[in-house]
């Protein structure tokens, strides 16, 4: 389990509390964290860059050049982190923050990125209206705060390297791009 200490400094520099334990509880969770609770650090680690082998990934990848595993299985991911999940904190009374929490773009004309985030806290009708009207992308930052899965994946994978990992979760429409390519550092 992920336990955060303190707080984060929102954009105005107000304290805003951390979740102790991420929110979750739709069907097909606890499935996830059962089978990470069960798997070792290095299990996980091997599960996640799978079919390549964790020695190939550390000796030609970690820490070189990016990765782009293709696998053909779409479901792979299942409910580590549903839509409905995120619908939920956009309507929860805590929400979620443009530009902290969550971030809107799309491709402009020009192939240039546009955001299209707004201002404060990220209206839970207007999101879902700019993917289907605009094919805008949706990044999620740190989406392990709001999903107990993935947050018992990343506690196995921060055991199994020693460091603290990040995750964001990126969902853009079909024939859509709304965040230009990148990998982070």
């Amino acid at each position: 389990m992920v336990t955060h200490h303190g707080g984060s400094s929102s954009s105005s520099g107000r304290k805003r509390p951390l979740r102790a334990k991420p929110q979750g509880g739709l069907e097909g969770q606890e499935q996830w964290v059962s089978r990470f609770a069960t798997m070792s650090p290095c299990e996980a680690f091997s599960w996640l860059v799978h079919p390549m082998s964790v020695e190939d990934f550390l000796e030609q990848y970690w820490e070189k050049k990016p990765l782009h595993l293709s696998r053909g299985e779409p479901s792979r991911f299942g409910d580590l982190l549903p839509e409905s999940v995120i619908e939920q904190q956009l309507r929860s009374r805590e929400g979620l923050t443009f530009g902290q929490d969550i971030n809107v773009a799309r491709c402009g004309a020009d192939g240039l990125q546009v955001m299209c985030n707004g201002t404060g806290r990220a209206d839970a009708s207007a999101v879902p209206r700019k993917v289907k009207e605009e094919s805008c992308s949706v990044q999620v930052v740190h989406p392990q705060r709001f999903s107990a899965p993935l947050a018992a994946l990343m506690a196995r994978l921060e055991a199994h390297v020693g460091c603290l990992w990040g995750a964001n979760s990126f969902r853009t429409p079909s024939g859509g791009m709304g965040f230009k390519a990148h990998h982070d550092e």
